[in-house]
């Protein structure tokens, strides 16, 4: 038959089947390299989007005019420059660590920490609040004198020892001319500021002062007030008033 007629199907050579194959292969593999490329497209715009979101920060330059002026510029505004002197001392103490060629690097902006103040100093009226006011105290010795009702003064001299509330000590009453005196141990309570105490035995006296009354016949109760104590004696021989001040530790 004739090439080419109807009847007969025209056949292509081999070499051209293969050609055909291979563009077939290949057409696939464009159009997955075409998908790929397009699915990073949203993440280029990710990265483009955070970039300009971060906008640079406006260079400062020092430039000098024409005349020789010297200005500091950044973006639209602009100071004039007026170098400092130094002496020669203190340019051989600096420490010089390069160059800087017009623009000032983005380094020397850094903010500083804030220099910490120190808080101001109390009033005195804050300082006389805060200072803790000393409580009196009865515990020591305390001299004053004792004025019987009945006729009689005699100086006193008391000292007092306080644990636990209660209260020990001595007393001694000496006439005024301070020729008889008698020593005499206490015992009691010292509460809400108030001093109680019984004399007990006798712990010493003058040769003089052997008819004085019995040690167990008197009881004292003496109110503290800052640096006094005040109040009464009171006994089978006789009451009387009693007003003592701290002496001197």
């Amino acid at each position: 038959m004739v090439e080419g007629s109807p009847s007969q199907p025209r056949r292509a050579p081999s070499g051209v089947r293969a050609d055909r194959s291979e563009h077939a292969m290949a057409i696939p593999r464009r159009v997955v390299r075409g998908v790929a490329s397009l699915g990073a497209l949203p993440l280029v715009a990710a990265l483009a989007v955070v970039a300009a979101a971060q906008p640079a920060p406006v260079q400062v330059h020092i430039l000098r005019g024409p005349g020789g002026t010297l200005y500091v510029v950044q973006g639209d505004t602009s100071w004039t420059l007026a170098p400092g002197d130094i002496s020669a001392d203190q340019e051989g103490a600096l420490n010089p660590i390069g160059e800087i060629d017009e623009v000032l690097p983005d380094q020397l902006f850094v903010p500083s920490a804030p220099t910490p103040t120190a808080p101001p100093a109390p009033s005195a009226t804050q300082q006389l609040a805060a200072t803790p006011i000393p409580q009196p105290t009865v515990a020591g010795t305390w001299v004053g004198r004792l004025d019987q009702t009945a006729g009689g003064s005699f100086t006193i001299t008391l000292t007092v020892q306080v644990s636990g509330g209660n209260a020990t000590g001595t007393w001694r009453a000496t006439t005024l001319d301070g020729q008889s005196w008698i020593v005499r141990n206490l015992v009691g309570t010292f509460s809400n500021n108030v001093l109680q105490v019984r004399h007990t035995t006798t712990a010493d006296q003058s040769p003089g002062s052997s008819g004085w009354c019995p040690p167990n016949n008197a009881v004292d109760t003496l109110t503290l007030s800052q640096n006094r104590l005040d109040g009464t004696q009171d006994g089978a021989c006789g009451s009387g008033v009693v007003h003592l001040t701290k002496a001197p530790s």
